[in-house]
């Protein structure tokens, strides 16, 4: 049996070893492709009756880097790079 914990909630959500495998692939194809999707499972015996269901999506926040200009400045010295407001070209 295989644990997946989601978002900050401690209580984990039990998953058969074989399923969860499946669930490992699918999840990684879907945020690969930047879809987002729901999971929805039936609760297992020995806890409370009914279906749970939750939404998964990549995160918000992303890294960007920005490249550098070529610079003609003394050896030495810290190239400058800026960037026109709101994109990552420099200017």
């Amino acid at each position: 049996m295989g644990l997946l914990f989601y978002g900050s909630s401690e209580r984990p959500i039990r998953i058969p070893d074989r399923v969860l495998a499946h669930v490992k692939v699918v999840i990684a194809t879907k945020l690969r492709r930047g879809e987002s999707f729901t999971m929805s499972w039936r609760h297992p015996d020995g806890e409370e009756g009914g279906r749970s269901t939750i939404w998964i999506q990549q995160p918000v926040s992303k890294q960007r880097a920005k490249k550098q200009q070529q610079s003609t400045k003394a050896p030495g010295t810290a190239p400058r790079t800026t960037a026109k407001p709101g994109t990552d070209t420099p200017s």
